[in-house]
């Protein structure tokens, strides 16, 4: 049985939403599951020893691989394709009526809605200074790191288990889910951890001028 010190951990990778700590010569990696218990302050806590390993400046720049896309923009058009034609060769037929209909505009109006919400997450990440870019399939997006309150690991639940996602909260209420983003879940979480608490770190709402020569009006109650 080996042993990893965290002194020893040199490098972190991930896939999905797993975790894996290397140490210099690569013969001992530690890897941690989702399934395990308390898997979020795992994470957490990995954040916090070894920070260093969750540089922006090495994760500059995240991107999503084009598969997902492919594979969704093909399942909606199959399902719209085989859900007209069934519509189109039933529709004369003495029983047509909207009830027959209805368990079939529900399965598709899932699937868009699904297809949806693929296509609306970010394809990739991008860090320039405080400046955090978004690339999606059309568009992009850019956000300051005091735009955003907090950055969150967060999940919902199904009957397949826990579903991961970074959640970013803006100060304007919005929030913005990033996920698959190519170098595991918690590497890009704990990434954009760093970098908004580097960007956000002491800044003051209304910061007051340095008073180092400046001669003080004693006439002036504020300076007493």
């Amino acid at each position: 049985t080996k042993s990893l010190r965290w002194a020893e951990v040199v490098r972190a990778s991930g896939r999905g939403y797993s975790i894996k700590l290397h140490n210099q010569d690569g013969d001992v990696t530690l890897s941690i599951s989702p399934q395990l218990p308390g898997y979020e302050e795992i994470v957490e806590f990995i954040g916090a020893k070894r920070p260093q390993l969750f540089d922006p400046n090495q994760y500059s720049e995240m991107r999503r691989g084009i598969a997902p896309y492919i594979f969704m923009f093909l399942f909606v058009t199959l399902v719209l394709g085989v859900s007209l034609v069934f519509v189109y060769s039933t529709m004369d037929s003495p029983d047509a009526s909207f009830a027959k209909y209805a368990p079939l505009l529900v399965f598709v109006a899932i699937t868009l809605a699904f297809g949806g919400m693929v296509f609306s997450v970010p394809r990739s990440l991008t860090l320039e200074g405080n400046a955090l870019n978004l690339s999606y399939l059309i568009g992009s997006k850019s956000l300051r790191a005091d735009e955003i309150t907090v950055v969150q690991l967060s999940y919902t639940q199904s009957r397949n288990g826990k579903h991961f996602f970074i959640n970013l909260h803006l100060k304007d209420r919005r929030n913005i889910r990033l996920r698959g983003l190519g170098v595991g879940l918690p590497v890009a979480y704990l990434v954009l951890k760093n970098w908004h608490k580097l960007h956000t770190q002491g800044q003051s709402a209304n910061p007051r001028p340095a008073l180092n020569d400046v001669a003080p009006n004693w006439s002036d109650k504020s300076w007493k």
